[in-house]
C-alpha cells in the first residue's frame, strides 16, 4: 500500500510537470520552479522595450541601503483603547486586492535616484514632495512624542528604527528621547500628522521623479485582477482551484517587486550548509545582485507604503 501511494503520488506530479512543460513551450532547464516564476517572466517580457530605462532606474548599494532600512510591511496593530477587551456584535472590511490596487493607481519613482546634500531642512524636503518626487530619507528626531495620547495606533514601530529613551505600546513609540528613521515621503507626512518633536536632522536624503508604473506592466497586474474577479462567486470545485490560484497569481506581482535583491543564500556543500549574508558579499557581488533584480526595488518599497497611508486614512476616518 506505501508502495503504491508513493509511486502514484510521484507518478502524477511527472504528468503534471510534463503538461506544464508542454502548455507553456518550457524545458526541464527554463521551466520556473514556482508559480510567481510565471508571473516574473510576464512581467519582464512586458517591460522588454523598456530594458535600460528600468535598469538605470536599479538602485546601487547606498541607494539600496537606504531603500531596506525604509521598507516596511503592513500596519498591523490593535486599537490601544480596544486591548484585552471583549466586543461583541464586530463587524470588519478588508481593502480588496490592496496591493495591486496601488500599483495601478499610484504614481512611483521612475527616475534614477539623486543624492541631495546634508545641508537639508524639511522645508526644502517639502518643496521636492510638492512637485511630486519621491523623497527618501534617514531622519533623526529629538523628543518625539505623540501629538495626541488617545492616538489608537500609534505608527512608528521600535522595529524599524534606532531609539533611546522610549515608552512604548506593544512594540509601537508613544514618546523617545531619540529616534533615527528612514522614511519614504508618504511615512513623513503621517508621522508628522501623528508626532510632535524638538529637534529633527536630515542625515541623508535622495531624490526621484515620480510617475505611473509602465502601461504595459499595469496591463498584465489588470488581466490578472480581471481573471481573479470572474472566478469570484465560482463555488465548483475547479472554480475556486482556479480562483485562488488567480489570487496568488495577482498577489505575486507585488511580491516580486518587493524581493529584497541581496538575499540570504542557504548552499548545501560538501555535507555542510553555508549560509551568506549581507556582510559576507562583495561589492562585486552586491552590485551584480542589485543589477540583476527584475525590478526596481522601490516599487516594492513604494506598493507597501501607499497601502499604509490608504489605511491610516481608514483609521483616522474611524477616528
Amino acid at each position: 500500500f506505501e508502495m503504491e501511494y508513493i509511486i502514484t503520488d510521484v507518478e502524477s506530479l511527472v504528468k503534471a510537470m510534463r503538461k506544464r512543460v508542454e502548455q507553456n513551450g518550457d524545458n526541464l532547464v527554463t521551466v520556473p520552479l514556482t508559480s510567481t516564476g510565471y508571473v516574473r517572466r510576464e512581467c519582464k517580457a512586458s517591460l522588454k522595450d523598456r530594458y535600460f530605462d528600468i535598469n538605470d532606474m536599479k538602485p546601487d548599494e547606498r541607494q539600496y541601503r537606504l531603500l531596506r532600512k525604509a521598507f516596511r510591511g503592513g500596519n498591523t496593530h490593535s486599537n490601544r483603547a480596544m486591548t484585552n477587551k471583549i466586543i461583541k456584535d464586530v463587524n470588519s472590511y478588508d481593502i480588496v486586492s490592496c496591493y495591486p490596487t496601488q500599483q495601478l493607481t499610484q504614481r512611483f519613482p521612475m527616475k534614477p535616484y539623486k543624492w541631495l546634500d546634508c545641508r537639508l531642512t524639511l522645508d526644502r524636503v517639502f518643496k521636492f514632495i510638492g512637485l511630486g518626487y519621491s523623497v527618501v530619507g534617514l531622519y533623526q528626531f529629538k523628543g518625539l512624542r505623540l501629538k495626541n495620547k488617545k492616538t489608537p495606533i500609534p505608527y512608528i514601530s521600535l522595529g524599524r528604527c534606532e531609539c533611546l529613551g522610549w515608552k512604548l505600546d506593544n512594540g509601537r513609540i508613544l514618546e523617545c528621547d531619540y529616534c533615527e528613521i528612514a522614511l519614504t515621503e508618504i511615512d513623513l507626512q503621517i508621522i508628522l500628522d501623528q508626532y510632535a518633536f524638538d529637534e529633527v536632522q536630515i542625515m541623508d536624503c535622495m531624490v526621484a521623479q515620480k510617475d505611473y508604473l509602465p502601461e504595459e506592466y499595469r496591463h498584465v497586474i489588470q488581466e490578472y485582477y480581471t481573471n481573479k474577479t470572474k472566478l469570484k462567486g465560482d463555488e465548483s470545485d475547479q472554480g475556486i482551484y482556479l480562483y485562488t490560484k488567480s489570487k496568488n497569481m495577482l498577489n505575486s506581482v507585488y511580491g516580486m517587486s518587493a524581493t529584497d535583491p541581496i538575499h540570504q543564500e542557504i548552499l548545501y556543500k560538501g555535507g555542510d550548509y553555508q549560509r551568506s549574508s549581507y556582510d559576507s558579499k562583495t561589492e562585486e557581488e552586491k552590485q551584480k545582485a542589485l543589477k540583476s533584480a527584475p525590478f526596481p526595488y522601490q516599487w516594492g518599497v513604494y506598493t507597501t507604503a501607499y497601502a499604509r497611508a490608504a489605511l491610516q486614512e481608514a483609521i483616522d476616518a474611524a477616528g
